[in-house]
């Protein structure tokens, strides 16, 4: 059984990661839209950098294939 928690938490924290990834994508092109100070997407593109970071890449690649979402 401990096996499987951990992976369901790594497929979580996969998902938060590309949840993230998205709305910081979004953000970015938003402040980009409306010419936005170059402090605020200094601030998107470290937060971007972070998220990359902290996810297991192999995780990532299984929640990027699964049809469904971890938490529903």
């Amino acid at each position: 059984m401990p096996i499987k928690e951990h992976h369901l938490e790594n497929l979580q924290e996969a998902e938060t990661y590309l949840w993230v990834k998205e709305g910081l994508e979004r953000l970015d092109k938003l402040l980009q839209s409306i010419d936005a100070d170059d402090d605020l997407l200094d601030l998107i593109d470290y937060l971007k950098d972070e998220n990359e970071q902290w996810c297991d890449p192999d995780m990532l690649e299984q929640a990027e294939i699964s049809p469904k979402s971890v938490s529903s």
